[in-house]
């Protein structure tokens, strides 16, 4: 059991790319959709603005260091540079307490951020070693920041416009995905899952109204949204003819197998890995050995499959030795692959040695290699443009709630969230104690 409670997208503002057909507006009775579909908004790259950027816009994900995918180093003034460089508001700061962001007429404390990141921050902890974690840590903060402050944008721009006879739907929704929670966290629980909030500086209600915005703000962008994403023929047409690579049927081969394990031939209590030199030769010699024979029984016309039932080692050999189709660049063993590729339909191999094992190849079918025709991947293309432009829709109008928006004192606050980051020993050795129950 998972003592961690993170919802599918509650940690991020979630927008969903597959879009609901006939969905009635807000100002209509529905039942709301509890289907979450996490693509978030750090997985997609902002417009260039013409002016100025907006804060939203400075909180994407900072770019990896050239040549290096696990920092070594902490940059604490640098990555607090990013955050703050800019603040989108001409008010003064400094009316409001470190510890709270003042979004428009909300208030952020730091210890929402941290609360939501902490299961991520303990599996760091847990993964990574002490400068690893702070980097990744800071980088959290910056994507948890972002997406608290678009969900409480876009909740401010739909609260006033949802109506009293919606609610019941809406606390249905949430009862219905507090009850998922419940029975996958909390072994259905009501009061062990207040029990884990609780150990993670969280409440039940806190959740709930997490859940709340999160159904809500999604469902809005649906509805605002799809109206505005209509792909044209001719667009699908054009970018199918500049994207023509990805439309290809790759070439395969129908494959199956016989292996030889030279590791059964050894005595008992002997493995491959403490065999010496003589004892590994000695057992190669008698796979050889076996291996022509099964390859005489082949070429004398005995059935494939009813000698690779009898001799192989392989798990596919109780299945005939039926590995079945193989695309290039898909089977786990590219020495196999290429013998494969390279040889007719219902050719049988010469063993091939690899490692420990030996192998008898057979390629009973072959399927060349084809572009898809424009008719055919019309629909992938179509699904393809119009999630691209529904996220760009999205950024849009999440860039410019930021702009409009008085948020601060930004500086002050992301030096409240990074004083209160737990240390790693300390984290590491709390998620270590819980693990260990």
């Amino acid at each position: 059991m998972n003592d961690h409670i993170k919802p599918a997208g509650v940690g991020a503002i979630v927008v969903a790319v597959l879009f609901i057909a006939g969905c009635k507006p807000l100002s209509q009775e529905r039942e709301f959709s509890t289907t979450r579909e996490p693509v978030t908004t750090r997985n997609v790259e902002a417009k260039e603005p013409e002016t100025r950027p907006t804060l939203y816009e400075e909180l994407q994900e900072p770019k990896a260091e050239p040549g290096s995918s696990q920092p070594t180093e902490v940059d604490r003034p640098r990555i607090r540079k990013e955050i703050s460089d800019f603040k989108a508001t001409t008010r003064p700061t400094g009316s409001i307490g470190a510890a709270i962001l003042k979004v428009n007429r909300d208030n952020l404390s730091s210890q929402d951020i941290l609360t939501r990141i902490r299961s991520e921050l303990e599996s760091t902890a847990m993964t990574f070693n002490e400068a690893v974690y702070y980097r990744r840590a800071e980088e959290m903060i910056m994507m948890a920041t972002r997406d608290l402050i678009s969900e409480t944008l876009l909740y401010q721009e739909i609260a006033a416009r949802i109506p009293e006879d919606q609610d019941p739907a809406i606390v249905k929704a949430v009862d219905k995905e507090v009850a998922k929670l419940a029975n996958h966290e909390a072994g259905g629980s009501t009061v062990r899952l207040e029990k884990i909030l609780a150990e993670q500086g969280s409440t039940l209600e806190a959740l709930r109204m997490q859940l709340r915005k999160q159904l809500v703000t999604q469902q809005y962008l649906r509805e605002r949204m799809k109206p505005k994403v209509v792909v044209t023929r001719d667009e699908m047409w054009s970018y199918y003819q500049k994207h023509i690579d990805e439309f290809h049927e790759p070439a395969k081969v129908h494959l199956s197998l016989i292996e030889l394990d030279v590791e059964r031939e050894l005595d008992d209590g002997v493995t491959w890995s403490t065999a010496n030199e003589e004892q590994k030769k000695q057992a190669w010699m008698k796979v050889r050995s076996r291996g022509l024979a099964v390859q005489e029984r082949l070429k004398a016309g005995e059935d494939f499959s009813v000698v690779a039932k009898e001799v192989s080692t392989a798990a596919s050999g109780k299945l005939g030795g039926t590995v079945g189709w193989i695309s290039q660049g898909s089977y786990r063993l590219k020495a196999l692959e290429e013998k494969a590729f390279s040889m007719k339909a219902n050719a049988i191999s010469e063993p091939i040695e690899i490692d420990s094992k030996l192998y008898i190849l057979k390629v009973s079918e072959i399927n060349e290699g084809k572009a898809i025709d424009f008719s055919t991947a019309q629909e992938q293309v179509k699904s393809k443009l119009e999630q691209e432009l529904y996220r760009k829709l999205v950024i849009e109008h999440l860039s410019e709630l930021w702009r409009k928006s008085q948020i601060d004192p930004v500086d002050e606050f992301m030096d409240a969230v990074y004083s209160r980051l737990p240390d790693y020993e300390t984290i590491r050795n709390k998620a270590l104690s819980r693990q260990a129950k």
